[in-house]
């Protein structure tokens, strides 16, 4: 998955089932301006850069919160054993 920001026109249209699925925290629509989770098991997979409050777009891999937290836990729990 990329971690570019994507913009989607109102001329593009997605798939059947990619219009029944929701998109982002909010469980919106895939529309503005959104990033990409690189996180291999992400269940959201892409954010809209406002409800995250981004206002740089990262460059390099980039992890949505959950991901982040589910990975620093992984790295503590691994450090213990």
């Amino acid at each position: 998955m990329s971690n570019d920001a994507m913009h989607f026109e109102e001329s593009e249209t997605p798939s059947a089932s990619e219009e029944k699925r929701g998109w982002c925290y909010c469980n919106g629509e895939e529309e503005g301006e959104m990033i990409g989770c690189d996180g291999k098991q992400c269940t959201i997979q892409w954010f809209h850069i406002d409800c995250l409050k981004i206002t740089n777009i990262p460059s390099g891999r980039w992890l949505c919160p959950d991901c982040r937290q589910v990975k620093s836990v992984k790295i503590t729990v691994g450090y213990f054993i």
